[in-house]
């Protein structure tokens, strides 16, 4: 009989008695439900069975489930609404990029503009936009001295252009003597010479600016400045100059043989020219180990004693028709354009070149710096 019955199996059939193992509970099925009793042994021998529906335990599953459900839709709703906006937030600085380089590359733009580079963090986009910003303060640097370079060459070529034809002009004016038009014929030969000078320094120029490494080349420097130098001495004797020509032997560079034998050439002509009579003018040629091999580079230096120049002339020494502004300088002939051979030679070879003065009147110091092959090579 039916002891007890809790108020949620009212109305249930009743279940058939069995006799499970005491102290086990037993699942079965009861009113198409699942269910579990657990039988004990009572005073007197008698059996009390307990028997429950498992309904509560599969809806806390079910709860549990729908739970999860909901938890993992939100979840994944909550994280495409935070990809979305890093995605935003993190593409922001690709779209001002894009933006300012469009601007950047529209025709007319002027070459002074930059593409940002403060954004809220410091990642590649910032280096990027850092490292265009560069090359673009290059472009317009290399613009500005192609620009100025061009001034010059026309300013320099306008002057005896204008010479040759106001003489012209002036010798067609009235009927001369043969003497008067032989004279102007001179001047205008003079001009034409000067500006052919001019004009083949600008395609020296031109040909080392496009110069090209010769990894495998092996030129004997010893040699070629030696050689190049002891050309300078008849002029040097001719103007009341000493010139020395120290050169360590073995000194070898992957370079052409033209283009230092016009690095030496122009170097040395410049320190003849600039230099008093009574003054002395030296050719060094070293290695820069010690014990007389090559450590990776080799030296090269011009000195003398000549006019010199100031630290404001020194920073522009090496630009193209630069010409220092002293009645030493602007007595005698040139273009301004041998010292930019210079360098665009050596730094074309791989080398680096710089110049040094104690003052005006004090003389100069030209060194060249040329990594050389040692005695491997």
């Amino acid at each position: 009989r039916v002891v007890y019955e809790s108020p949620n199996l009212a109305g249930q059939p009743p279940r058939p008695a069995f006799a499970p193992v005491v102290g086990e509970g037993t699942s079965q099925t009861w009113a198409g439900g699942p269910a579990r009793s657990m039988t004990a042994r009572a005073a007197g021998g008698a059996r009390v069975e307990v028997t429950g529906f498992e309904w509560s335990r599969h809806g806390e599953l079910r709860e549990l489930a729908r739970l999860l459900a909901l938890g993992v839709l939100g979840s994944v709703l909550v994280a495409l609404a935070a990809g979305w906006w890093l995605a935003r937030r993190a593409l922001r600085p690709v779209a001002v990029l894009t933006s300012a380089a469009a601007e950047l590359a529209a025709e007319g733009a002027a070459l002074g503009g930059r593409l940002p580079s403060d954004f809220a963090t410091r990642d590649e986009l910032t280096r990027l936009a850092e490292t265009v910003n560069g090359l673009l303060d290059r472009l317009e640097a290399s613009a500005e001295r192609e620009r100025r370079f061009t001034a010059n060459a026309a300013h320099e070529l306008l002057t005896p252009i204008a010479t040759v034809r106001s003489e012209a002009e002036v010798a067609l004016r009235r009927e001369r003597d043969g003497g008067s038009y032989r004279a102007t014929l001179a001047g205008i030969v003079d001009e034409t010479a000067w500006m052919a000078a001019t004009v083949q320094n600008l395609l020296r120029l031109s040909r080392a600016e496009a110069l090209a490494p010769r990894p495998g080349a092996r030129l004997d420097l010893s040699a070629l400045v030696a050689a190049r130098a002891e050309r300078y001495r008849a002029d040097a004797d001719a103007r009341g100059l000493h010139l020395t020509v120290a050169v360590e032997p073995g000194v070898r560079v992957a370079a052409g043989a033209e283009p230092l034998a016009e690095v030496v050439d122009n170097l040395v002509a410049n320190a003849v020219k600039y230099t008093p009579a009574g003054g002395r003018v030296a050719v060094r040629l070293s290695h820069a180990g010690s014990d007389g091999r090559c450590r990776g580079a080799t030296t090269l230096e011009v000195a003398d004693t000549g006019t010199g120049f100031d630290a404001a002339t020194g920073e522009r020494l090496f630009e193209r028709f630069f010409r220092a502004d002293t009645p030493e300088v602007q007595a005698e002939p040139g273009s301004g354009l041998g010292l930019a051979i210079v360098r665009a030679i050596v730094e074309r070879t791989g080398g680096t070149v710089a110049a040094e003065s104690a003052g005006p009147g004090r003389g100069a110091t030209v060194t060249v710096s040329l990594p050389c092959l040692g005695d491997e090579g």
